[in-house]
């Protein structure tokens, strides 16, 4: 109290002080007068104007304190919210990426299917040539033996 300019108040702090500072003895008395002179009257009056312009200008510095605060909070709530539109935005994003890679993985396995199925018709067709390759040479070994014996009419075969 007595660094904001009360001067009663710096009385009771040395009273206090003081008597606390006694150890036996007889207690001290104090008598303090209710009436004071006009010079520490004025005095006070300076120091109560000092404290007061004192207040003034800390209050209008903790305002612009708390105006540049809140102007940073609100800047970062403004960011906050950006940031949580963004990842809203990527989960949205992640869960079109998961239904996409569903279609794809039904796809693949469609087109596994018909690759599967692609691979045995052509093993067949692989197998139904040879067999075919086998009969024609059979077939042409069978014009030359039968072409070669004295018969009335000879058969050949001719591929176009």
């Amino acid at each position: 109290m007595q660094k904001l300019g009360f001067p009663s108040m710096r009385s009771l702090d040395q009273f206090k002080s003081i008597s606390k500072s006694a150890s036996g003895g007889p207690p001290k008395t104090f008598a303090y007068s209710s009436r004071r002179p006009e010079s520490t009257s004025s005095g006070s009056f300076a120091n109560l104007k000092l404290t007061a312009e004192k207040l003034v200008k800390e209050q209008a510095s903790v305002k612009t304190d708390l105006e540049m605060a809140n102007t940073k909070l609100k800047k970062s709530m403004e960011h906050i919210r950006a940031l949580e539109e963004k990842l809203q935005n990527a989960f949205n994003e992640n869960a079109k990426f998961k239904v996409k890679r569903k279609e794809d993985e039904k796809l693949w396995k469609g087109l596994e299917s018909k690759f599967s199925s692609t691979k045995t018709l052509c093993d067949q067709l692989t197998e139904t040539l040879q067999l075919l390759a086998g009969q024609v040479q059979d077939g042409e070994w069978l014009s030359v033996i039968l072409c070669s014996k004295p018969l009335k009419f000879c058969f050949r075969f001719q591929w176009y």
